[in-house]
């Protein structure tokens, strides 16, 4: 009954385009900084897994009950709470799941040459915080949404300048 299956809800897939695997999970990123250093996480994260199917190690089984809920806290708490560590199916401060992913995709990161880049960048987002946690500081300073959107204005005009 859906006419256009690009109004299917995913969080990857592939292309229908383009050879490659499109990934939807973090749409947002505010300043270019982030969305290199999210699309460096992707794209080590996607040879990583590639590389253990190619060399026949099996995969992590997560219950899709269990990625929901990951998902879900990740988008409530973001950086500054508990992530859900899905092999573990345990919740941990956000920085000790950051830095097993870190430790997972690593190699990866590595073999592309994206390593210093990424690992600084996600370094620099866990002090500094989220967009959306330096949004929600900017705002609870003046209680003014247009000191928000000064503020974004001014991050995208500093990664584009």
């Amino acid at each position: 009954t859906i006419r256009d299956a690009t109004k299917i809800y995913w969080d990857l897939r592939l292309s229908e385009h383009v050879p490659t695997v499109e990934f939807r999970f973090a749409d947002v990123c505010m300043t270019v900084d982030e969305a290199i250093m999210v699309t460096g996480l992707v794209r080590a994260l996607a040879r990583t897994c590639y590389q253990e199917i190619t060399a026949g190690q099996a995969s992590v089984g997560v219950r899709p009950e269990v990625l929901q809920a990951a998902r879900w806290q990740a988008a409530r708490h973001g950086l500054s709470g508990n992530l859900i560590d899905v092999v573990g199916q345990t919740a941990k401060p956000a920085p000790q799941v950051v830095a097993q992913l870190l430790d997972y995709v690593g190699p990866a990161l590595q073999a592309l040459g994206d390593a210093d880049e990424v690992l600084g960048l996600v370094q620099r987002t866990l002090n500094q915080g989220s967009g959306a946690q330096r949004q929600r500081q900017v705002y609870g300073q003046s209680q003014r949404f247009e000191d928000v959107v000064d503020y974004l204005v001014a991050q995208t005009a500093e990664g584009v300048s």
